[in-house]
């Protein structure tokens, strides 16, 4: 009588795609460009400085940190944004992403963004996918009544190179409830490196701004750059 061979273990099943991915897929197909009228294009520069903080024994995170935003080629100084956030696992790979930014803008204009995100990751491989839905109010100096509401959809893959380095690709729209509809659109294209207890960003982003009545809408092409103290 044959022996029977035993059954292969069963391959584990692929994460589900992030949910997030699937309205950014829907909104790829009308290309980002043919969304705006470009009349203007600057260069400009990011630089962002803080902590995060990531307990080795929680899955999740927090992070405070400050940015410095920069036009060389127009007005020079754009923005000082102080942030505050964290991500908040409530399922596995599921995260609740509270955070609040306070941007300093030139001529003293000021503005408050209070966020709430809903963010899933999935792996592919060795690659990690993660889709983000998010909801912004915005409250600017002067604003009458609440302020204005947006969303942002985001998808985001971080591919792992070769020892700490890894490449960091994302999508990101915008998208007004105020009306306006697709407002913003940004890219972004950088490697990322664990030294020990630093954390190091350096990239590009290319940045479609629709601008408010009156201005010209805007192509910004932004070099980034981010150091972040790691805290376990």
């Amino acid at each position: 009588m044959r022996r029977a061979h035993p059954l292969p273990p069963p391959r584990p099943r692929a994460s589900a795609v992030p949910w997030s991915l699937v309205p950014l897929l829907l909104l790829a197909v009308r290309p980002a460009a043919a969304q705006f009228g470009i009349d203007r294009q600057e260069l400009a520069s990011w630089s962002r400085t803080g902590a995060l903080l990531q307990p080795r024994r929680w899955s999740g995170s927090a992070w405070l940190d400050t940015q410095l935003r920069t036009v060389p080629s127009g007005p020079g100084f754009q923005a000082v944004v102080w942030r505050a956030g964290a991500n908040l696992p409530i399922a596995n790979g599921t995260f609740l992403q509270p955070e609040v930014q306070f941007l300093d803008q030139p001529r003293g204009s000021t503005q408050w963004n209070l966020s709430l995100g809903a963010l899933r990751r999935a792996q592919a491989g060795r690659v990690t996918l993660t889709g983000r839905a998010r909801l912004d109010l915005l409250r600017r100096a002067g604003d009458e009544g609440v302020g204005e509401w947006r969303t942002r959809w985001q998808a985001q893959a971080i591919v792992p190179l070769r020892g700490a380095l890894s490449l960091v690709v994302s999508q990101e729209a915008f998208i007004s409830l105020e009306g306006n509809g697709w407002n913003q659109n940004r890219f972004q294209f950088l490697s990322r490196w664990r030294l020990g207890a630093v954390q190091l960003e350096a990239g590009y982003q290319h940045r479609l701004l629709r601008a408010r009545p009156g201005q010209p809408d805007l192509a910004e092409h932004t070099a980034l750059l981010a150091t972040a103290w790691v805290i376990r």
